[in-house]
């Protein structure tokens, strides 16, 4: 059965970013399906993919940080808007 990401409303996300997780563990969770999803369309080794995706979850922290710490300009879009976009950057950036 194929996942599907679920997005939930900003309050329920914010929750997530607030637990006091260090790690974000319950989000990395949330976001798994996420990152699944965005990778799907792309044609790559097994390996690559993998890879990519390992460094996508060990991204969350970074990004929920980033997301954070700017809080003041994103509170018209939730953390899964700013984290698509933050995907995004990184595929580009891996020419993948």
């Amino acid at each position: 059965m194929e996942k599907k990401f679920q997005p939930q409303n900003k309050e329920y996300e914010l929750s997530l970013l607030q637990k006091g997780d260090s790690e974000f563990k319950e989000l990395q969770e949330y976001l798994k399906p996420y990152i699944e999803d965005a990778l799907a369309p792309f044609t790559m080794p097994k390996k690559t993919y993998e890879n990519l995706h390992k460094e996508l979850m060990n991204d969350i922290p970074i990004a929920a940080k980033r997301f954070l710490d700017n809080k003041s300009a994103n509170t018209d879009y939730k953390f899964s808007s700013y984290f698509g976009w933050y995907i995004s950057e990184r595929l580009n950036s891996t020419g993948e």
